[in-house]
C-alpha cells in the first residue's frame, strides 16, 4: 500500500489497486497515521479487508460491516501501530461481542496471531490479556479444559501469561471476565485503553 502526495484536503491511499480518497484531517485526528509516515517513512502494509474496515470506521466511528475475527484482531493491531486508541476500543467491543454472542470459542489460529504480534504491541499487551482471559473463561466456565490445554501446548508463548493470569487476577473475577465492560466502582475496565486524564472519554 502506497501513500500518494495529498491533493487538496484529501490523501489518496492505494491498496491492491483500490484507491481510497481520505480527508487529511481525519487521518490527523486521534491517531499518528500521517505523523508516523511522514516522520519515519513508515510503510503501511495492511490487508485490503483490514484497511477497508479502518476507512469505514474513520468516517462512521463505528464498524459498519460484520468482520471475521481474524480481520478484527488485525484491525486492533493496526490501531496499535498508528496509536489510535479509539479504534482499538471500538474493535475490542466487537471482539468481546463476537465471543459472547456468536458462541464461537477462541481457537489456536487467533492465539498464535495475538502472541506472535504481542512483542510489537505498545498498548500494555491488552490484546494478550484479553486472549488469556478468554482462554481461562473457556476452560473454567465452558468446561473446555482439553481444548485449552491443547492450545497451551501448541502455543508455548501463552503459557507464562496464562499462569500469571491465574495467580494474579482470580481475586477480581468480574474485572477479568472477558465479556465484562467497566468501569466498576470508579476503576477502569480491563480490556480498553484509557487516558489517565479522562479515562472514560478515551475508552469510548
Amino acid at each position: 500500500m502506497d501513500l500518494i502526495q495529498p491533493t487538496g484536503d484529501t490523501i489518496t491511499v492505494d491498496v491492491d489497486e483500490v484507491s481510497y480518497h481520505i480527508h487529511e484531517n481525519l487521518l490527523r485526528k486521534d491517531m499518528n497515521f500521517l505523523c508516523i509516515f511522514e516522520t519515519h517513512g513508515f510503510s503501511v502494509d495492511e490487508e485490503p479487508d483490514v484497511f477497508d474496515a479502518f476507512v469505514q470506521w474513520l468516517y462512521a466511528r463505528h464498524l459498519i460491516k460484520e468482520l471475521s475475527i481474524e480481520v478484527a484482531l488485525k484491525l486492533w493491531t493496526f490501531g496499535d501501530r498508528i496509536s489510535c486508541r479509539k479504534l482499538q476500543n471500538c474493535v475490542m467491543d466487537y471482539i468481546q461481542d463476537y465471543y459472547l454472542f456468536s458462541r464461537e470459542r477462541m481457537g489456536v489460529a487467533e492465539v498464535k496471531y495475538v502472541f506472535r504480534r504481542g512483542p510489537a504491541l505498545k498498548s500494555e499487551n491488552i490484546l494478550q490479556i484479553f486472549c488469556v482471559a478468554q482462554l481461562h473463561y473457556q476452560a473454567t466456565q465452558e468446561m473446555e479444559y482439553a481444548s485449552v490445554r491443547d492450545m497451551l501446548l501448541e502455543v508455548p508463548a501463552v503459557v507464562g501469561s496464562y499462569l500469571k493470569f491465574e495467580c494474579h487476577n482470580l481475586s477480581d473475577i468480574v474485572d477479568y471476565n472477558p465479556h465484562y465492560r467497566g468501569p466498576r466502582e470508579g476503576r477502569w475496565c480491563t480490556f480498553h485503553i484509557h487516558d489517565q486524564d479522562n479515562p472514560i472519554k478515551t475508552a469510548q
